[in-house]
């Protein structure tokens, strides 16, 4: 993410004139002619030179990756959340008042990040329906829409941590943070207790300067 990594460079005090350091040192290099005595001296300093760039590169890479740990991954960026889920129940007997179910649908949203860990997510589209055969139809049970408030947090550079109002959930963070996965699954009784039901949703969510 080249924002991430400017402000990681300004953080370390790094200037254009550094970024360059970790090449080897071209004047600190011996050549060796065929047929010419190798001094241990030349060699060592050659070996020194190679050790000191090979150590400034390992040095750069490790202050990139804890930078990376850091909450600069999503702060301050906009994602186009889509939410994919699918379900099935029935209920427990046969006969007089049984029934078969089924729910699927697509929920949309925009989820913003600011810099000090809350956030906005904000609905711009629910298209859930549930089929159940005792009801002979099928119904909306797509959510309103709206926004809600979270806060969120990192765990290292893989897990995405949102505090919802009635629930925590936890995302998979792609390198670099363009894309956030999240995948589960559940199972349960009706509401009414005479059967059961199991659903499983996909939500993804990418990062872009702006959603459709």
């Amino acid at each position: 993410m080249r924002t991430a990594t400017v402000a990681v460079a300004l953080g370390l005090g790094l200037t254009t004139s550094s970024a360059v350091a970790g090449e080897v040192d071209a004047g600190a290099i011996t050549s060796f002619q065929a047929g010419t005595p190798a001094l241990a001296a030349e060699v060592n300093a050659n070996f020194a030179a190679l050790v000191a760039a090979i150590n400034d590169n390992a040095a750069r890479i490790a202050a990139l990756e804890s930078a990376a740990t850091s909450t600069t991954i999503v702060s301050g960026s906009t994602y186009c959340v889509f939410s994919l889920e699918t379900g099935f129940g029935a209920s427990d007997a046969s006969g007089t008042g049984s029934w078969i179910g089924v729910n699927g649908g697509l929920v949309e949203a925009v989820a913003t990040f600011s810099t000090d860990t809350s956030g906005t997510l904000t609905f711009t589209r629910s298209e859930v329906g549930e089929v159940v055969t005792s009801l002979g139809g099928i119904k909306d049970i797509g959510d309103p829409l709206g926004s809600i408030a979270f806060t969120w947090s990192m765990t290292g550079v893989n897990t995405l941590s949102l505090t919802l109002p009635d629930e925590t959930v936890s995302f998979l963070v792609a390198p670099g943070g363009n894309l956030l996965v999240l995948a589960g699954a559940e199972s349960g009784r009706s509401d009414d207790d005479s059967g059961r039901w199991a659903s499983a949703n996909l939500v993804l969510a990418v990062k872009a300067g702006s959603c459709l």
